[in-house]
């Protein structure tokens, strides 16, 4: 449930308490926020009443919580769902005298809040330490200068790509220093720890530069960061339910407009839904996932089951031997139809359970006719290849490794 209550009296997040100064973010844009009830008349006119909570139910309380749109993609491969996860976690240790995997990152803690959310993978976790030198270390400075007066700047111009990705194009070159095949999938999560308090967030979810779907989670430590009151473990948690598919309650997509909104300008009242119980939003309440995350998880990953099962299928029926699966495509078909009958029922954990019954059978059914599921080929920490090689010579603009090592797990 979520309660918003105009009467209350002012609240900070969303700017109701300030009805005086137009821009209340500083980007020289006025900020539409929806005033305590007492302003309609004076700050507002009474009319705009049942507008403004129109504005809440739908951008707020159906966009941004009860019916959000996922960050990335659900399914995490290609063409297949993985059984399990390996959050592969890896610290460039660049603090000395500080063991910052060891003294920040709390593991069980970690994994036992992903689970919480409902994906039907399995998850297991495992940890590393790296020296913050080489490529890491100079994509991490280009990106994040620590001198104010020096602009960021690409590691590697030779991609046409903002300094923005220098952490991307650092960990897509080195692969193969931190991912061991682990699990179906396994998950890169790429921790900074510095001495000094280089301008960083305090973590993002970042995607491959390519076609917009997840790549790895990055994070960062510091002495000021820590004097914040913040340490890795919840950056990980709140920044891997990103990569999982969550968005932040405060930011999001409405479906009817085709708009992607976040809490600025004529949306800024969208910081509404950080009222709410999540570790997705900006208010530190605590460190877990809120019902709406749950509810949203299944129903991403239900349907992200639903439409591989299609997939496939649909190669099935294209086979002479077609007829070997028909038993397990009648199976799914059920299993599809009940998962459309909990959408209905707001059963999302039971959608899941069905849509990912329906994925298996589909499976099984391409195994029986002799059907190769086709994985196109892995994006996660793939590039386009520079645009002209050596005098001007063209390249093909196909995707490349740039560790120059195939992820096995991927193409299972």
């Amino acid at each position: 449930m979520w309660f918003y209550d105009l009467s209350a009296g002012p609240e900070n997040w969303g700017g109701n308490w300030n009805v005086d100064d137009a821009d209340l973010d500083g980007d020289d844009v006025a900020d539409y926020r929806i005033p305590v009830s007492w302003e309609y008349g004076s700050y507002r006119k009474k009319s705009a009443l049942p507008r403004d909570l129109g504005k809440v139910v739908r951008y707020v309380g159906l966009d941004l919580l009860a019916a959000s749109s996922p960050l990335y993609p659900p399914y995490f491969t290609a063409d297949r769902d993985p059984g399990d996860v390996d959050l592969d976690m890896n610290t460039l240790e660049g603090w000395p005298g500080t063991d910052a995997s060891r003294s920040f990152i709390k593991t069980p803690l970690f994994v036992q809040e992903e689970r919480e959310l409902p994906t039907g993978f399995d998850y297991s976790a495992d940890s590393q330490d790296l020296p913050f030198a080489g490529d890491f270390k100079r994509c991490f400075e280009g990106e994040f200068p620590l001198d104010p007066d020096t602009a960021p700047s690409s590691c590697f111009p030779q991609y046409g790509l903002p300094p923005d990705a220098n952490l991307f194009l650092a960990a897509a070159k080195h692969t193969n220093q931190f991912l061991e095949g682990d699990g179906d999938y396994e998950a890169g999560l790429l921790n900074f720890a510095t001495k000094d308090d280089y301008p960083t967030p305090l973590g993002y979810a970042d995607d491959n530069w390519l076609d917009g779907t997840q790549s790895g989670v990055f994070s960062f430590v510091s002495p000021g960061i820590i004097d914040a009151g913040y340490g890795l473990t919840t950056t990980l948690i709140h920044e891997y339910g990103h990569h999982s598919s969550l968005s932040h309650p405060h930011d999001g997509y409405d479906a009817q407009s085709g708009v992607d909104f976040e809490p600025t300008g004529d949306y800024f009242f969208g910081w509404l839904g950080d009222e709410s119980n999540s570790m997705m939003s900006y208010i530190d309440l605590n460190w877990d996932f809120s019902q709406f995350d749950r509810d949203n998880s299944a129903r991403f990953h239900g349907a992200g089951y639903a439409e591989l099962a299609n997939r496939i299928a649909k190669d099935i029926l294209r086979d002479r031997d077609a007829k070997k699966a028909a038993g397990n495509l009648s199976d799914a078909d059920r299993e599809l139809e009940a998962a459309q009958g909990a959408v209905a029922a707001h059963d999302y954990s039971g959608m899941l359970r069905h849509a990912e019954r329906a994925y298996f059978e589909v499976r099984e059914g391409a195994a029986r006719a002799g059907v190769p599921i086709r994985v196109r080929q892995p994006s996660t920490w793939s590039v386009l290849p520079p645009a002209a090689g050596p005098r001007g010579s063209r390249i093909r603009p196909s995707l490349i490794d740039l560790a120059h090592r195939q992820i096995a797990k991927r193409m299972r």
